[in-house]
C-alpha cells in the first residue's frame, strides 16, 4: 500500500491507497508540535481505522509548511518503519511539461494537483485549487503548465473584514441565505464572500479561457470547495482527492 502526505497551512491530509483511495485522515496543522506529538497524535489514528503499517511500503510527502517538515516527517518514519519515502520538489519528473519563469517556485501541493488533473482528465484544463489560498493553475492545450493565479481564500477573506474593519464581526461561512434575504451584517459577509468567491471562480476561468483562444476542461478541489460546491457552475468536476491521487501519480513517476 501507498500512503500520501499533503501538508496545507491549514490542514494536514494524509491519504492512504491500495490502486484506489481506501482511507483518508485529516489533522489540523500545528506549528508547535514536535516529532512525539505528531507520533502520539497519529499512531492511535491508524490504529483506529485498522490500518496495518507494516502494509505501507511507499509513501510520497509534499509541504508548504516547512516549520513542521522535520517533526512530521520523523514522526511518520518512526510509524511507518520499512517504507520508502519521496519528498516532493521542484526536481521531480512530471507527467506534463513545464514553461514558468521560476519553476523553484512551485509548490509540491501545486504539482500535485496539476498532476492528478493532467493523469485523471487529460488537457487542456483549468483547475482551481481552494484552500487557505486560491489557486488557478492552467495545463494549455500542449499539456504545459504556463501560468497561476493566486488569491486569498475565503477564511482568510473572512478573517481580513473582520480584523480590518472595526464594525464588522468575525464570522464563519456556513448556513449562508439565498442572496435576496441577505438583510444584515452577519449574513451579508457571509453571502459576499461565498457567492464572490464562487463568482470569481467562474469569471477567471472564463477569463482564462478567454486569453486561451479555446475551452477547458474545469475541475475544482480543496478542502474550502464545500462552501462553494453547490453555487458553483455544473461545468466543474469536484474532487476532494485530486492533490492526493496526484502525488500518488508522482510517486509511480519518480519510482526508485
Amino acid at each position: 500500500m501507498k500512503l500520501a502526505i499533503d501538508v496545507g497551512n491549514t490542514t494536514i491530509a494524509l491519504g492512504l491507497f491500495n490502486g484506489r483511495i481506501v482511507e483518508k485522515i485529516i489533522i489540523s496543522t500545528d506549528l508547535n508540535k514536535a516529532q512525539d506529538d505528531f507520533f502520539l497524535l497519529l499512531s492511535p489514528l491508524f490504529k483506529e481505522k485498522n490500518i496495518d503499517t507494516k502494509e505501507v511500503n511507499e509513501i510520497v510527502y509534499c509541504s508548504v509548511v516547512p516549520q513542521i517538515d522535520e517533526a512530521l516527517k520523523g514522526a511518520i518514519k518512526a510509524i511507518f518503519k520499512n517504507a520508502y519515502m519521496l519528498v516532493i520538489n521542484t526536481a521531480i519528473k512530471t507527467g506534463f511539461k513545464i514553461d514558468v519563469q521560476n519553476k523553484d517556485e512551485i509548490g509540491g501541493d501545486l504539482l500535485a494537483g496539476l498532476q492528478g488533473a493532467y493523469s485523471l482528465y487529460g488537457y487542456p484544463i483549468l483547475i482551481a485549487d481552494l484552500g487557505t489560498a486560491t489557486k488557478i493553475l492552467s495545463l494549455n492545450k500542449e499539456g504545459v503548465f504556463t501560468s497561476c493565479l493566486i488569491i486569498p481564500g475565503m477564511d482568510i477573506s473572512a478573517s481580513l473584514l473582520s480584523n480590518k474593519a472595526a464594525l464588522l464581526p468575525s464570522v464563519g461561512l456556513e448556513d449562508v441565505k439565498e442572496i435576496s434575504k441577505c438583510n444584515n451584517t452577519i449574513d451579508a459577509m457571509k453571502g459576499g464572500i461565498v457567492y464572490g468567491h464562487s463568482a470569481m471562480v467562474e469569471g477567471l476561468i472564463a477569463r482564462y479561457e478567454e486569453e486561451l483562444g479555446y475551452q477547458c476542461k474545469h475541475v475544482i478541489t480543496g478542502g474550502a470547495t464545500h462552501h462553494i460546491e453547490k453555487y458553483i457552475s455544473k461545468d466543474f468536476v469536484i474532487n476532494y482527492d485530486l492533490v492526493l491521487f496526484g502525488l500518488i501519480e508522482l510517486l509511480k513517476i519518480n519510482a526508485k
